[in-house]
């Protein structure tokens, strides 16, 4: 496991825009020719650029970003505020819900090394975990 913090990126919400199907998207591009300072003769066979028809690479899945609501102590809440506020320069996080999803995901990741073998455990829907009696 690396010490190192990762560090949460925002995607963009693209949902709802319009445009034409993954498939259906191209773009233009022009083939390079080059003249070879050694030699002096234009590479590629042809003297001016050719355009080819590129198809768009498929679009990349978001992770979108939800509020989310826990009840923490405050001393604990208070004490990583200003872990994060003091050290953001050095370790990188730009806000401090990316220095709480690192923390998440940190412990996340601990737990899965020592009870499943290093694997991580299935994901749970909002809604999905047990109520009642707490254990202990």
């Amino acid at each position: 496991m690396s010490a190192e913090p990762t560090r949460s990126r925002r995607k963009p919400n693209l949902e709802g825009l319009d445009g034409p199907a993954p498939e259906e998207q191209t773009r233009r591009v022009e083939k390079a020719t080059a003249v070879d300072p050694v030699i002096g003769v234009t590479t590629g066979g042809r003297s001016e650029p050719e355009s080819v028809e590129v198809p768009a690479a498929p679009p990349v899945p978001v992770d979108k970003v939800k509020k989310q609501s826990y009840d923490l102590r405050e001393s604990v809440v208070n004490a990583a505020r200003g872990t994060w506020a003091l050290t953001q320069f050095q370790t990188g996080y730009r806000s401090f819900s990316a220095f709480v999803e690192a923390a998440i995901e940190a412990e996340t990741a601990r737990v899965a090394e020592r009870y499943n073998e290093g694997k991580p455990f299935p994901p749970m829907e909002p809604g999905k975990i047990p109520v009642g009696r707490r254990l202990g």
